[in-house]
């Protein structure tokens, strides 16, 4: 299934989701945007990182890396 954005669900959160998979790497999260325009972008970043062998499940946050 080819990564797809899913809107925001009524009443549980504001943000647009992400899921299915791109070349073998499967994908469910939140893209923690509000807005299509910029959850569109945010999956185009993901592409492009799977792409290149650069995804990771978990990244960087408060300059911790887990």
């Amino acid at each position: 299934m080819p990564l797809k954005l899913v809107p925001p669900r009524q009443g549980k959160t504001p943000f647009w989701y992400g899921r299915g998979s791109y070349l073998g790497i499967a994908l469910d999260r939140s893209t923690k945007a509000d807005k299509p325009r910029v959850a569109r972008a945010v999956l185009k970043r993901w592409r492009t990182a799977i792409e290149r062998g650069e995804y990771r499940e978990r990244e960087v946050s408060f300059g911790v890396q887990f």
